[in-house]
C-alpha cells in the first residue's frame, strides 16, 4: 500500500518520538515548524510515543493573525524563511551563520517571535479564520485547539540557533506552556514517516 503524509505531521510525529518524556505523556501538542514556509500539526499523545491521534489537517500557514498595522495577515507571511528573506534580503541560514547579519537583523527575528506568540494565542483561542476559506477548521477542531498543553518547535528555522533559540526564549517568556524543540528536524521527519 502507498500512503502520503503531510511533511509537518511526519516531523511532529518523529519529534514526539525524539523528545519522548513524561512531559509529553497524555498531552495535546501543537507542532510549529517555521522553515521555508510554516508547517503545523495538532497531536494528542497518550501513554507512550506510539499512542498518537492527529487532529485537523495540520495546516496553520494560512491562519490570519493581527499585523502591526491592525490588518489581519496570513501567519506564513510573518513566520517563515520567506518572511525573513522578504524583510532582510538575506536567508535565515545566512543570518544564523553571521554575527554581523545577526546583529543587523535581530529586530526582525524578535518581531517574528512576537508574531509566533500571536499565532499560538490565536490557535488556542479556538476562534480564527484562514485566508483560504475552504481550509477553515470545523467547530470541533477549533475546540480541540483550545486544549493545547505543549508547543513542539521544528522546521529548519525553529530548530537552528541562534534564530530557533531566540524564538523559543520569546515563547517561554510570553506563554504559560511547555516549549520543546526537536533536536534534529530531518531525522524527525524520516522517523515520522515510518511509524
Amino acid at each position: 500500500d502507498l500512503f502520503f503524509i503531510n511533511d509537518a505531521v511526519s516531523q511532529a510525529i518523529g519529534g514526539i518520538h525524539q523528545m519522548w518524556s513524561d512531559q509529553l505523556k497524555n498531552k495535546r501538542v501543537l507542532y510549529i515548524g517555521p522553515g521555508a514556509g510554516l508547517g503545523g500539526a495538532i497531536i494528542d499523545v497518550g501513554n507512550n510515543c506510539y499512542d498518537l491521534t492527529q487532529h485537523t489537517d495540520g495546516h496553520i500557514y494560512d491562519i490570519m493573525i493581527p499585523g502591526d498595522d491592525g490588518d489581519e495577515k496570513m501567519a506564513e507571511d510573518l513566520i517563515s524563511g520567506r518572511a525573513i528573506y522578504e524583510k532582510c534580503d538575506e536567508t535565515a541560514k545566512n543570518i544564523s551563520q553571521s554575527d554581523v547579519l545577526w546583529r543587523k537583523h535581530e529586530p526582525v527575528i524578535n518581531k517574528m517571535g512576537d508574531d509566533l506568540v500571536k499565532l499560538i494565542q490565536t490557535i488556542r483561542s479556538g476562534q480564527f479564520q484562514k485566508k483560504i476559506k475552504e481550509n477553515n477548521w470545523e467547530k470541533e477542531e477549533m475546540t480541540i485547539a483550545t486544549g493545547i498543553d505543549v508547543i513542539l518547535m521544528g522546521g529548519s528555522i525553529g530548530t537552528i540557533d541562534p534564530i530557533g533559540g531566540r524564538l523559543k526564549r520569546i515563547l517561554i517568556k510570553n506563554l504559560d506552556l511547555d516549549i520543546l524543540t526537536i533536536k534534529d528536524s530531518v531525522t524527525a521527519a524520516l522517523v515520522g514517516t515510518s511509524i
